[in-house]
């Protein structure tokens, strides 16, 4: 398993938490006890995670590559936010 970079709580459900480790984001909806893929195609440097504090569905992911996605379905499909040239 890859170090975790950040780790994000889900201010609208404390049991929600995401985290995201090179090439994988991760939920948890237990408190942490567990923890499931939900990488869904966003790339392998992450290093950033926040998750909107009115719906625990919606994160944002980003990292050192200058991409940013965003899920509205709790990592269940990832919309790539990035400005390209």
């Amino acid at each position: 398993s890859a170090p975790v970079a950040k780790i994000a709580l889900a201010r609208s459900n404390p049991n929600i938490l995401y985290a995201v480790a090179v090439g994988i984001v991760y939920k948890s909806s237990d408190g942490g006890e567990n923890w499931n893929s939900v990488q869904g195609g966003v790339p392998q440097s992450l290093n950033t995670v926040a998750v909107d504090p009115a719906d625990a569905d919606t994160v944002f992911v980003g990292g050192f590559s200058g991409r940013f996605y965003k899920t509205t379905n709790g990592g269940a499909s990832w919309t790539n936010l990035s400005i390209t040239s």
